[in-house]
């Protein structure tokens, strides 16, 4: 189970996040809705351990947000970052290094194929378009079955 209870953060004077709480059971798709400037975004980048937050907890399992494995957390920012030198497949093996996600190669391919992302994995990223490009990382966030997937605004730029 996920639970969030009283996540706040503050910049400055400035408060992002007021004291929010909620539970996800295992096997859920959980939606954080908002306008624009609620904190979505924030609320999601403290969950992943991008940014901390100023009080509250994060508990997935019963187990503390700061001890984690990123390999078991799949994340997709709704800008993600990204070596535009790389090609997407150099892009996708950067990642799971990165968070040293124990997968197979023909696991990535096959993950890459499920997001029709194959035609163009060995271009640089700089020669993708956004929706390409999304595909790929995508791809970074969904591979060796993350326990965990936390998707901030996936659709933008998809077809």
């Amino acid at each position: 189970m996920l639970e969030i209870d009283g996540l706040t953060k503050r910049f400055g004077r400035h408060l992002a996040l007021d004291a929010v709480s909620f539970q996800a059971q295992p096997g859920e798709v959980t939606a954080v809705v908002g306008p624009n400037g609620a904190g979505k975004t924030t609320l999601l980048s403290i969950l992943v351990g991008v940014m901390k937050a100023s009080a509250g907890r994060c508990e997935f399992r019963g187990m503390p947000q700061s001890e984690w494995s990123p390999a078991r957390v799949g994340y997709l920012a709704t800008d993600p970052f990204y070596y535009d030198k790389l090609t997407g497949i150099q892009m996708v093996s950067f990642e799971r290094a990165m968070r040293r996600v124990d997968v197979s190669d023909r696991a990535v391919w096959e993950l890459l194929e499920e997001f029709g992302a194959t035609s163009f994995a060995r271009r640089p990223m700089a020669e993708l378009s956004q929706g390409m490009a999304k595909r790929i990382m995508l791809t970074c966030a969904l591979m060796g079955e993350p326990r965990l997937v936390v998707l901030d605004e996936p659709l933008n730029a998809l077809d």
